[in-house]
């Protein structure tokens, strides 16, 4: 029996910048953790992280720098992914109907 490989989008250029403005639209510029409002051009963080992460709208969510670090770097890292973790599931409950990839001009 062979495990299927998870599929993961990754996302250049035009494509990416959709998705990113479309999470930021969806979060109201606002940091998911902490309400903190976070200026166009940020990049939005991917949950997962790491080598798992896929440029996905459920997978991805506005964080302040600040949530950010502490997402990646202090001891509030689980405090801070499971927040996250708890609001896409929140979105996706919400709109279950939405498609979570964009169009790539196919």
């Amino acid at each position: 029996m062979q495990l299927q490989k998870e599929r993961r989008v990754r996302l250049k250029g035009k494509d990416l910048k959709k998705l990113n403005d479309a999470i930021f639209e969806r979060d109201n510029h606002k940091c998911v953790v902490c309400g903190r409002w976070v200026k166009d051009g940020a990049k939005f963080h991917h949950e997962p992280s790491g080598a798992k992460k896929s440029d996905e709208l459920n997978k991805g969510a506005v964080l302040c720098d600040d949530c950010h670090f502490d997402r990646h770097f202090t001891r509030r890292s689980n405090k801070v992914r499971q927040r996250v973790r708890d609001y896409l599931a929140e979105q996706q409950e919400q709109e279950p109907e939405r498609d979570t990839s964009t169009d790539r001009g196919a």
